[in-house]
């Protein structure tokens, strides 16, 4: 049986994601040394769902840059908008300083 799904049902930014990036997410979050509860839930679930890691982080660095900054770092966050193809932030040195 033919897949009849449209390539028009794609969300092209998932179609253009650098699959490696993600493992190389993943390892970051999985040796995050922050011990707060947001870290030790991204560690806890970066093995098995870095998609959803990667959801949780862009969301809440919505609500909190400063904080998302310390926890997983200025190099993960631009690992991550590179994964996403989106910017966080145009300067992530600058940011609520």
């Amino acid at each position: 049986m033919k897949d009849k799904r449209n390539l028009g049902q794609y969300d092209l930014n998932k179609l253009l994601r650098n699959p490696a990036l993600i493992h190389q997410i993943q390892d970051a979050l999985l040796t995050l040394k922050d011990e707060s509860l947001f870290a030790q839930s991204l560690r806890d679930n970066a093995k098995d769902k870095p998609g959803e890691c990667v959801k949780m982080i862009v969301d809440q660095y919505r609500d909190n840059p400063p904080m998302i900054i310390k926890i997983v770092g200025k190099d993960t966050l631009k690992l991550i908008e590179e994964y996403e193809n989106i910017t966080l932030a145009n300067d992530l040195d600058n940011v609520f300083n």
